[in-house]
Order: structure tokens, then sequence, then C-alpha cells
């Protein structure tokens, strides 16, 4: 407060509350001091009158000179008196400027007013109407201060100046715009001045504590969500003090120790893992506590029969800690280590390796098994070097199927030759990939894998010549040979059967694909050989049968002959009869109608 304020502040508080410097009603000691001086000037009046009449001077200068004498004490008496009621006044007044001293020493940027016993304004400082935005005192003079006190601060300040009128120091905060509407809290404390034997007026200090409440609130707003935050939170979280005892844990926390949260907090931490103190847990976490320095633990908890993961942070009273069940991540972790183990002994076994070719930087990167299915030393440029290997009639189309990416493609698949070791000129590979699209790789990520097929393709080779030295075989032998599928259909047949030659015609060639329907259709003018051969074949398939020949003649009489037909069941995966027709020339002529005869 500015010192003219405080003067000011004063002046007007000493002349409502008269002093000894003001004027007072004339004191009850000059009375007899009067009275005395009126019977001394009598005296010498009638001292005059006495001398007049020519008496003896004498009795009239004796009496004034009594009456004098006889004043003159009640004079000193009452005059001292008067004196130290003067000086008791001025120390009580004394005391009064130096509370407000006080007052003033504490109410730098506070609202410093007087009230009346019944709460009344009596005045302002000059700071005070400031922070209260009043422009004109006078028409706030006399107005009732706990009036403008909105909602539950009314109710606290009524309470407050209720203990001030009984000499009791009140205080109080509470929320009261100024005159201009502006919102603000203030911190209030009320003096009683004491009076005649009880507080006549009241001192008031307002403080604007706007800005702190508006601190402390956003403070309460950060800490409810941080609490918030943390009842949100995936991990379980608590915080101990210096004696390892739970002082603060969230939701989850109390989820994952399974106890009751009023249970836990207070809690020794060894009490809840009392196996944990002396081992590799204990350590840690004493290291941090000691030390300072965060830590990450990975753990199994026999009393819980999991692995958790606990995140370890040093704090002034203690320590924070984050904590989560991470067994099914641990179990997560054994299975892909399993298939990962198993994915490389498969990858050795089948000759397998990974690869994966970025479409934006052209960038490619093969595995270590991919490197060394290929023969290429690990750090070389893949691309370029599995390109210098490609063989000259294979680089085209490897390249074209890349470029078929940038187009929208979304699969690759190519067979490529590539140059291998002295021994063997070329080996066979497949690649295969397909382009998957990331954040990191918007213009897409070609993964793949590739597989030596060299022995495959030479195995394929080798059946295939195989193959071929069979059929020609079958081709070559003067009988018409089919197979025939578990439909009774004919799947494949040689030459001969196909040219319809050392066999009836209705039984050979490749008319109908349906064989067991076509025998039947063939039956007819006494020629029974076709049901007969697909009663027999129906047989072999249904497992009810057993390899069978027959013969028969057929033909008109001057081409009549003698035929043999027979079926045997085939070593395969799925049931298959071989068929097999001969000409027999030279047999007798009479077979036509014999019997099934086991082969």
């Amino acid at each position: 407060m500015h010192p003219h304020s405080a003067d000011v502040f004063v002046d007007a508080y000493l002349a409502r509350h008269a002093g000894p410097s003001v004027a007072s009603p004339r004191p009850a000691w000059q009375k007899p001091w009067l009275l005395a001086l009126l019977a001394a000037a009598i005296s010498l009046l009638a001292g005059v009158l006495w001398r007049s009449l020519d008496l003896p001077a004498g009795p009239a200068l004796v009496l004034p000179g009594i009456a004098v004498a006889g004043a003159l004490p009640v004079y000193l008496c009452a005059r001292l008196l008067h004196q130290r009621k003067r000086l008791t006044h001025a120390r009580g007044e004394v005391a009064l400027l130096r509370q407000l001293c006080s007052l003033w020493a504490q109410s730098e940027g506070a609202c410093l007013k007087e009230l009346d016993a019944h709460g009344r304004l009596l005045a302002m400082s000059e700071r005070g109407r400031q922070l209260m935005d009043v422009c004109d005192f006078d028409a706030l003079r006399g107005s009732d201060w706990l009036g403008i006190w909105p909602g539950e601060a009314a109710a606290t300040a009524r309470d407050a100046f209720a203990r001030a009128l009984a000499g009791e120091p009140a205080r109080f905060s509470g929320f009261c715009p100024t005159l201009a509407g502006v919102a603000k809290w203030w911190d209030v404390l009320i003096m009683p001045l004491p009076g005649a034997g009880e507080a006549t007026s009241m001192l008031v200090l307002s403080w604007d504590v706007t800005e702190v409440r508006q601190r402390a609130c956003q403070l309460q707003t950060t800490n409810d969500e941080l609490t918030t935050l943390l009842e949100h939170l995936d991990d379980g979280f608590c915080r101990l003090d210096r004696s390892w005892r739970l002082v603060e844990l969230n939701g989850r926390a109390v989820a994952l120790l399974q106890r009751p949260r009023s249970e836990l907090l207070g809690t020794l931490l060894w009490d809840l893992l009392p196996q944990a103190r002396g081992a590799e847990l204990g350590v840690a976490l004493q290291e941090v506590m000691d030390l300072g320095i965060a830590r990450r633990i990975e753990t199994f908890s026999p009393q819980y029969q999991g692995w958790y993961r606990i995140h370890a942070y040093p704090h002034a009273d203690g320590l924070y800690l984050f904590f989560s069940d991470i067994s099914r991540d641990v179990a997560s972790a054994q299975t892909a280590q399993a298939v990962q183990a198993r994915l490389r002994l498969s990858q050795q076994v089948g000759l397998f390796g990974d690869w994966q070719f970025d479409l934006t930087s052209q960038r490619l990167d093969l595995s270590d098994q991919a490197l060394q299915l290929l023969g290429m030393p690990s750090g070389a440029a893949a691309g370029e070097a599995l390109l210098e290997r490609l063989h000259p009639q294979d680089r085209l189309g490897f390249v074209a199927a890349m470029l078929d990416l940038a187009e929208g493609q979304t699969g690759f698949d190519a067979r490529v030759r590539l140059s291998g070791t002295a021994a063997e000129d070329w080996r066979h590979f497949h690649f295969a990939g397909t382009v998957i699209r990331t954040k990191a790789h918007p213009a897409g990520l070609l993964v793949g894998c590739l597989q030596d097929v060299t022995e495959q393709q030479r195995r394929e080779a080798r059946l295939e010549d195989a193959e071929a030295f069979t059929r020609g075989i079958i081709d070559a032998l003067p009988l018409a040979i089919g197979v025939i599928d578990g439909n009774g259909r004919l799947i494949t047949a040689n030459q001969v059967w196909m040219a319809g030659g050392n066999a009836p015609a209705a039984l050979s060639g490749c008319k109908s694909l349906d064989y067991l329907a076509r025998c039947r259709a063939a039956t007819g003018d006494g020629f029974d050989a076709g049901a007969r051969l697909a009663d027999g074949i129906e047989a072999l398939l249904a497992g009810t049968g057993d390899p069978f020949v027959f013969s028969y003649e057929h033909g008109s009489d001057a081409q009549r002959r003698v035929y043999q037909s027979s079926a045997l069941l085939m070593s395969t995966l799925t049931r298959r009869v071989l068929v097999v027709h001969e000409l027999l020339t030279g047999e007798s002529r009479n077979s036509e109608g014999a019997a099934l005869t086991p082969a």
C-alpha cells in the first residue's frame, strides 16, 4: 500500500473514532477549580466592599487566599488524573497504529476495508478500490459488505464475521466478482478492533488469489487426468515409499495382485513377494532405490505363476513401478522360436530361402539361407549379382515379371536357371512372392521365397524319360492295352487299342471314355463278351472279384476270329484296372461263351 494511501486511511479512521487530540466535553475536574476562582473573586469584591466601609482589610484578604489554597490541590489532582487518562489513550492509539502498520505490511496487493459492527462498509484503501474496480466509493459507503458475497461464500463470510464480532480474528476464502464483473477469488482476514468492552469495528484484508486458485485448479485437473490415465493403463502401477510400502496403485495393479485395494495400501512389497527379496528382482529394485537408475526387469513369479515385465523408476520418496503380465508373450516368443527353428530346418531340408524386394528403392534383400542356396557371398549387391548369374534365356522374363509389379500385379512367380559351381553349370530355382503395402512401404514390398528345384527338375526329367520309354514299349506290343479308373472310364491306352487292332472294334478304340457302358452296349446277336468283361471289371473295382482271362469268337463267318481278354487290378494309390485284348490266331472257334478263368 502506498504510504500516502495509508495515511489517508488512518486519518479517516481516527476522525471516526475520537481520540485525545479531538475536542471533547469539559473535564469534571474543571468545575471545582472554577468554583474556587469564583469564590476568590467574590472574596476580593467583598474585601473591596469591606475596605470602602472603612472596616479592617485583613479578613477580606484572607478569605480569597483560603479559597485559592483549597482549590489548588483539587486542581493538581484532577490535572494528574486527566494526563494519566490521556497517556493511556495515547498508548492504545499507538498499539492500534502498530497493529495497522503490521496489517499494512501484509497488505501489499490486498484490499483493506473497515466495517462497522453490522457489516456495513465504512472505508476502503486506494489499492482495494483498484482491485474491486470501484470508481466512486461514496456510492458504496454504508452498503452491506456481507451481501456482496454470492452463493456458498455468503454463508462462509457471515460465519467468519460472527467470529470476529466475538473478538476472534477470522479467515476464509471465497468467490466474489468485482463491480466490473471480473471473476475473482479472495482470501479474507477479518480483524476485530475493540472499543468499550467489545468490537466496535472490523478491519478486513482481502487478497486476490485468483491466479493461485486457477493454478490450483489446473494442478487438480492435471492430477485428475493423471489419475484417469493411470487407471486406464494396461500396465499395473504402484508407488512405493522408501520403506517399501505401497502408498498408491491403480486398478490394473489391484487386478494383477489379486487383493483388495484397502488391503494392499500400506502393505510391504516383500510381504507380497517374499521370495523376490533376495532374488534378481529384489536386488534390481534395491539398486534403483539406492542408485536412482531406472531398470527394466523380466522375471517369473512363483507366487502368481506367471512371467512379469517390471519398469522401475526412482523418485525422491521411493519408487514408481509399472508392471504387466507377459506370460502369453513369453509363451508366444517360445512358440515363435520353435517355429523359426522348424522353419530353418525345413529350409535346410527342402532347400528353401526367403527374400524381399523394395519396389521404391529397387533393393533386393536375401536371407542367409537364400544366399547359401544361391552360392552368393553375404553383403554383396544382391540384385546385380543375381541378374549377372541368370541364364541369358531367363533374364528377360525375370525382369519383365519384376516390371509387372509396378503395373499393379500383386503376385510374382518365375522359374529361372542360375549359374552354379564349376561342377554344375546351371541350377534351377523357383521364385514366388506377393506384394504387401504398409505405411513404411506405400509403393509396395515384395516378400517371397525361393527353392532350389534342380533335383526336382532332374527327377521329373527322369520320370518323363521313363514314361516315354515305357510307353514306347507298350505301343510296340501287338496287344490292345488300356487302363480303366475307379469310375469305369478309360484314362489311357496304347496305339494298338486306339487303332482298334487285335481286338473287337466294339471293345477298343476311343469312341467313348465310359468303357463299362460301351462294353454293355456291345452285347447283342449272341455276343456277350462285353457284358462279361464289364461285370469282371466292376467286381475288381469293388474288391469282390479276382483277375481273370477268357476267350471268345467274334465276327462274321468269313471273318470270324478268336480273341482273348484279360483284366487285373493295378498296384496304384487309386483303384485302376489294366485291360488287355489279344488276337489268338489259330485257336479253336468253339471257345465263345467260355466261362471267366482266373488269370
